[in-house]
């Protein structure tokens, strides 16, 4: 009897056994549910600290004058270029180290792993930088026929203020690369990220691809920059490198820059005579960027996949 007895308790061990779920490896385990209004101000505050550090930089431009009794006052629509830079820097300085202590959380929690997040090859970065061209030369194309139907005034005016009366080196600094990498932080690293705890990939990548549109605040630049936010967000996730989202917008805002800059300072025929003559050139180009970012896509949702979807950052 107590043969029998030992041999039924070893088996309702092992059914026990068989039956607990085996621990998740670090990076896939599913932190405690947020609620409704705390998931919403974890996804939003970091935009909210963007656009006062924003209103904050206006304010202080147009009362410092008044309030040293200088009569030069600082003219705000001229200089909407370093203003928009100088947000972007002063995002990235506060926002960095809550970012931060966000990830020593996360890893504390199991979220993701204790280890850093992957490193890109000097290969993967140029690749990352032409599939922010070639995603942006589309995306443009594709705003260039909603036009037609979307009005694109407000767009037009800040571009205007941008371009009008600075140097093409001053503008690719502050909005090709400062302003692109400040608000990877904002969108990506802090509402995507944060999103991305609690909910799927593709969903965490829409919301906080919606949010990152109605930020630029008109319809035509916030369908464009929706459309680029979920390919930014899925290549964050797909490299597990933090510079992977910077260096396709760095290389998107770059180039849609630098075409603006090329014929906004040709102006009329003159326009029109250079895009004759490189169009054939950048239709070969983009033809040929094509293939290289759906390839791209590939070979960094492989390497994702390869290391089971585990979550690196």
């Amino acid at each position: 009897m107590e043969k029998k007895t030992d041999m039924e308790n070893e088996k309702l061990e092992m059914i026990q056994d068989e039956m607990e779920p085996e621990p998740l490896p670090a990076g896939e385990r599913i932190p405690k549910r947020k609620s409704r209004f705390g998931l919403i101000v974890g996804a939003l505050y970091p935009v909210v600290i963007h656009l006062i550090l924003g209103e904050g930089i206006i304010w202080a431009a147009y009362l410092i004058p008044k309030l040293t009794g200088s009569s030069h006052n600082i003219p705000l629509q001229d200089n909407i270029l370093v203003l928009t830079g100088l947000n972007g820097l002063l995002a990235g300085a506060v926002l960095v180290p809550l970012y931060l202590v966000n990830q020593n959380r996360r890893r504390q929690d199991g979220v993701i792993p204790g280890d850093t997040a992957l490193g890109l090859s000097f290969g993967e970065g140029i690749l990352l930088l032409l599939m922010g061209i070639c995603l942006s030369v589309y995306t443009n194309l594709l705003m260039t026929l909603l036009s037609n139907y979307i009005s694109s005034e407000s767009y037009q005016a800040v571009m205007e203020a941008i371009t009008a009366n600075n140097s093409p080196l001053a503008m690719l600094f502050w909005v090709g690369w400062i302003a692109p990498m400040a608000e990877e932080i904002v969108f990506r690293w802090m509402v995507f990220l944060h999103l991305r705890d609690h909910l799927s990939l593709l969903l965490s990548a829409w919301v906080s691809a919606i949010i990152f549109g109605v930020y630029h605040g008109n319809v035509l630049q916030a369908i464009y920059a929706s459309i680029l936010g979920v390919c930014f967000a899925l290549l964050l996730e797909y490299t597990g490198s933090l510079i992977s989202c910077m260096l396709l917008h760095i290389g998107a805002n770059s180039w849609s820059l630098l075409l603006d800059i090329s014929f906004e300072r040709a102006g009329g025929s003159e326009s029109f005579a250079l895009l004759e003559k490189v169009a054939p050139i950048l239709g070969a180009a983009f033809i040929l960027l094509l293939p290289v970012t759906v390839w791209g896509f590939h070979y960094f949702r492989m390497k994702y996949r390869m290391r089971d979807r585990q979550r690196l950052i």
